[in-house]
């Protein structure tokens, strides 16, 4: 590492030069006008020392009785007795001899970028360091953040609570970030203290690396301030020694003692970094000690004496501090007063996004792992908090097998139980008993929950939190400040979430909570109440084998002992009661926590139906789904949700819905391939019996409906928009199993028809409906070719096309012969006039299986109701709705007829 070393004063070698430089009788003149000054000006010049002062010690004498004022006296003087061009040669002040020189500042610099640019991300290994500046992601800072939108922000959840952030973000008129930190307000006044706090995790160390890296590569700042000192405070605490200001910034910096005298010679231009300081509480001695009187103090004094400006050389200085939000007020009672304060909130969700393409070098495995945990609505939730981003990047990519896909990612629980050991570790590591801060934070948790509370006054803080430090508090607690006359401060958990998961801890710490439990699950089942079941879906993590070796380090005790048979109990009793779909899914959440298939499928043993079909599923719930599908042998009937699955959710689910006995699926922007594959494979364990097939618009895919159960049932197909190629593999590969096929506004051409017709020769087709595809008589080739290899047709659809009359003559021409079973014919909107009906007589009079003959809205006139009449037979039925030339009235009079025959 780089050190400062020390050079000598331009300014003082050039001093005794130019005396060297005079001549005797210039010497003299120079003496005695300094000696009439100094008379002048009242400073006792001893005259015997100076008479005769040799140019050395005439340069020592100045420096001693003219301390501040050496060289301008020297320079003055030198004008008077017109010896100019020695003047000249006095370049400066006293004051700049004091002044750091740019070069100063440039070692300074590059000095703190040798040793501030590496960074200690959480979990690494020790000398494992990462570099600042890659790894840095932009976080939200906000000044005006009262009661209202923190307690919506902290009850909001998943991509809502990132919303939120985002609103809050937008809706701040100063739109605050490091580089405005320190600019002028409305009235240009530029502030002098400025305190950064938030939860513990969400930034604030990385903030002040950031600045103080931006400010030594001069990216920010750079005419503000000449240097800037971080303190961090935590670290210096291990110090025990007593220390001046000058040694506090030396043991922080690393600098040479001279630049740091130099540089506390102009404090406006210095900005002092004091991070964490809460740590300073229970260290501080009292001002009345006996150091009152000495210079050097303990590391925790020398640091309070700045923030309370009480050092002469920092008055002028900017101190910008970070502390937790519990904190907050604290430190302005005890330390200092802020010209504002600001609060770092953390990512936004683009900021999570980010912050993962920096942590896994793949790029497109990290928008994948970002993907993921998007469906997670639990963990996405916390993940504004770049330590929980970490941890949950980290813990998805342990998961991963060796081709690198996404193959078993953490639980929930694993994720959450891995936060509160980086928060521990890093921020309390010298308390041990992480046991008690565990039970007393669940007290107040579960306190709150039962009493659907979620903010905390002082009295209920006193009362159930009186054995335990601020310093702990303030881990997991924040402030939540009221603006109101009287302001009112109250304190919550960082977010409900985290809430929950520390209630569900206190059932583990002692084994003596079994019956507390017991309530709970009671609790859980009579209420519905959502913050009950998440705390009840935690205690399952918890109580499965993987949590198991973190639970015991954390807090030491065993599991409770019938824990296991408890919530296997509680999960059948849940399932056999009428519950809906959302919490039918929060129940397989629960066994997925658990990680154990013996423990599921005991579970599952006695379920016949899971009825998701009100619920969503995301990926994450398709993933739960899938596990808790592949330990249960069998399954009578899976609903799944009736608002669509997208592609990724469907491909989790595929291996595994072989075993539901009854099934039905809703998806949407499915590529044409996977449509079919889906289709392809249930067709192979199951029977499909109704299938719908549509063309979205814009090309996003297939929109795919389908039933299917293990007992055998006609099969119908339903296309919309699909494009001609795929629809006919696709009748090719299932034609085996079709009976219905129903294709309508798909502009069917006739080369088209010559195609499927080819498909689905001998394929045993009982319904065959073709409504508005724009057929015209140049198709009837292709529909008589179709209905030679389909003889068993029963049903027959050629509604909304525009065969017209020759057409339709063409057709009935060869009906009887083509299709001896057909028992409906239906030809609405065809452009039909009466044309047609004598050949429509003529075939009906061969056909005895025909019983529904529909020819509404054609142009039929009155003229043919005798025909029309002449053609009926029982039991046949004739719609004639809508025709231009036939009233209502008398329609119903050939109706009242036909019945009356």
């Amino acid at each position: 590492m780089a050190c400062l070393s020390s050079s000598k004063s331009y300014h003082e070698d050039n001093l005794l030069q130019v005396l060297e430089d005079l001549e005797q009788y210039e010497l003299s003149k120079f003496r005695s006008r300094l000696l009439e000054d100094g008379q002048r000006e009242d400073v006792c010049l001893p005259r015997i020392k100076f008479k005769d002062a040799c140019p050395n010690d005439l340069s020592d004498l100045m420096k001693y009785y003219f301390p501040d004022s050496y060289l301008e006296k020297a320079r003055e003087i030198l004008y008077r007795i017109n010896l100019r061009n020695q003047a000249s040669k006095l370049a400066g002040t006293v004051k700049d001899l004091n002044m750091p020189k740019p070069e100063h500042k440039a070692e300074y610099k590059t000095l703190v970028k040798e040793r501030y640019d590496k960074i200690r991300l959480p979990g690494s290994v020790p000398g494992e360091l990462e570099d600042l500046e890659a790894f840095y992601t932009e976080l939200l800072i906000v000044r005006k953040f009262w009661g209202k939108e923190r307690q919506e922000l902290r009850r909001s959840s998943g991509v809502g609570c990132l919303q939120q952030m985002s609103s809050l973000h937008e809706e701040d008129p100063e739109k605050m970030t490091i580089q405005k930190l320190f600019g002028p307000d409305k009235k240009g006044r530029t502030p002098q203290t400025i305190i950064l706090h938030g939860a513990a995790g969400t930034g604030k160390t990385y903030t002040l690396r950031k600045i103080l890296l931006d400010w030594a590569s001069e990216k920010i700042y750079k005419d503000l301030f000449d240097f800037v000192f971080y303190i961090d405070c935590k670290d210096l605490l291990k110090k025990k020694e007593e220390v001046t200001l000058s040694d506090l910034l030396w043991y922080t910096s690393r600098a040479s003692r001279s630049v740091l005298q130099k540089a506390l010679m102009c404090p406006d231009k210095i900005l002092f970094l004091v991070d964490g300081v809460d740590e300073l509480f229970g260290h501080m001695m009292d001002e009345n000690s006996n150091h009152a009187k000495n210079q050097s103090w303990p590391i925790a004094d020398t640091i309070a004496k700045l923030l309370k400006r009480d050092h002469a050389k920092v008055q002028g200085a900017k101190i910008l501090l970070t502390t937790r939000s519990l904190c907050l007020h604290h430190v302005e009672e005890e330390l200092t007063l802020a010209d504002f304060s600001a609060e770092v909130l953390g990512f936004l969700e683009e900021g999570i996004k980010d912050y993962f393409t920096k942590l896994v070098l793949d790029q497109q495995k990290a928008i994948e792992i970002y993907d993921y945990i998007r469906d997670n609505e639990m963990i996405l939730t916390m993940c504004f908090i770049p330590a929980v981003s970490w941890v949950v990047c980290t813990a998805v990519m342990s998961g991963m097998d060796d081709a690198g896909n996404l193959k078993a990612a953490s639980t929930t629980t694993q994720v959450f139980l891995s936060f509160v050991d980086t928060l521990l570790r890093n921020h309390c590591p010298k308390f041990q008993d992480q046991h008690h801060i565990l039970e007393n934070l669940g007290i107040l948790a579960l306190h709150g929950i039962r009493k659907q509370q979620f903010s905390f006054d002082q009295e209920e803080m006193c009362q159930l939190q009186q054995d335990l430090p601020e310093k702990i508090q303030s881990i997991f607690l924040n402030s939540i400040y009221e603006k109101k006359i009287i302001p009112d401060t109250q304190y919550g958990f960082t977010h409900t979430i985290v809430q929950e998961f520390i209630a569900a801890l206190y059932y583990f710490t002692s084994t003596s909570k079994e019956n507390e439990m017991k309530d709970l699950l009671k609790d859980a089942l009579e209420t519905k109440d959502p913050h009950i079941f998440r705390i009840v879906r935690f205690l399952f993590g918890l109580g499965g084998q993987e949590a198991r070796p973190m639970l015991k380090k954390l807090i030491g005790t065993p599991t409770l002992p019938s824990l296991m048979e408890e919530l296997l109990h509680w999960v059948k009793k849940a399932f056999s009661i009428q519950i809906d779909g959302y919490f039918q899914r929060e129940l397989l959440h629960c066994l997925y926590e658990l990680q154990n298939e013996q423990s599921v499928k005991q579970a599952l043993g006695e379920i016949k139906t899971i009825d998701l079909s009100r619920a969503t599923l995301s990926r994450l719930d398709c993933s739960v789904l899938k596990f808790c599908l592949s330990c249960c042998p069998c399954l009578d009937r899976l609903d799944l949700p009736d608002a669509p699955l997208g592609q990724k959710e469907l491909e989790i689910l595929l291996p595994e819905l072989h075993k539901c006995q009854s099934l039905k699926i809703s998806a949407q922007k499915l590529s044409e391939d996977f449509a079919k594959e889906v289709c392809m494979q249930l067709s192979h364990n199951l029977c499909l019996w109704d299938i719908s097939l549509e063309g979205e618009p814009e090309g996003d895919g297939v929109l795919l409906f389908c039933q299917a159960s293990h007992i055998k049932r006609n099969c119908s197909l339903t296309v919309y928009y699909l494009r001609e190629e795929f629809l006919l593999d696709f009748c090719q590969c299932l034609k085996s199993c079709l009976t219905d096929i129903r294709i309508h506004d798909t502009s069917l051409g006739s080369s088209f028809l010559k195609k499927l017709s080819d498909v689905l020769s001998n394929c045993e087709l009982e319904t065959l409906r073709l409504a508005g595809n724009g057929l015209t008589s140049d198709c009837i080739h292709f529909l008589i070719s179709f209905l030679y290899t389909n003889p068993s047709l029963k049903e027959f659809y050629l509604g909304r096309n525009s065969l017209g009359d020759r057409g339709v003559i063409q057709l009935l021409q060869l009906l009887p012969q083509l299709c001896s079973k057909l028992q409906e014919l239906r030809l609405s909107q065809n452009n039909l006039t009466d044309a047609c009906l004598e050949p429509l007589a003529s075939a009906l009079s061969q056909n005895t299986t025909l019983s529904l003959l529909n020819l509404s809205s054609n142009h039929l006139t009155l003229q043919s109701l005798p025909k029309l009449q002449s053609m009926w037979t029982n039991p046949l039925r004739i719609y004639l709705d809508n025709n231009d030339d036939i009233p209502t009235s008398v329609i119903e009079t050939f109706i009242k007829f036909i019945f009356q025959q």
